[in-house]
């Protein structure tokens, strides 16, 4: 297993898909792919990944999203596996299971609150592969 525990603030779903023009996403999407990039290359996760794997992405925000507005985070992350050589696509093949998981970060008074992304990475059960 692996796990990534990365800052970040990820947009909603629903803010990326609102009135920005394609053009504007791309680029977003492009930095977001960059900087998961870089926390990549920086952790200990090997390439290639062993697939096919199940993907558990949990959201800690001050102000939580729906858990369905917070998949923009896993498909970021799954994005960025295939362009850093990690996995040949992100295809059902190699990640049939995505688990999301969005929690409020508890306020405690005179503290930092940064929002964070925490990515898990676990071997499917070879009986539970497709």
């Amino acid at each position: 297993m692996y796990r990534l525990e990365i800052t970040a603030d990820h947009p909603s779903l629903n803010a990326w898909l609102a009135g920005a023009s394609h053009w504007k996403r791309s680029k977003r999407k492009q930095e977001e792919e960059e900087a998961l990039l870089w926390h990549l290359r920086s952790s200990d996760i090997s390439k290639p990944l062993g697939t096919p794997f199940t993907l558990s992405v949990t959201v800690f925000r001050t102000r939580p999203y729906d858990t369905d507005n917070a998949i923009i985070s896993a498909k970021y992350f799954l994005d960025a596996l295939r362009a850093g050589g990690y996995i040949p696509d992100d295809s059902i093949n190699e990640c049939p299971t995505i688990i999301m998981h969005s929690k409020k970060i508890e306020l405690v008074k005179g503290k930092r609150h940064d929002n964070k992304i925490v990515y898990l990475i676990e071997p499917c059960d070879s009986s539970s592969s497709p």
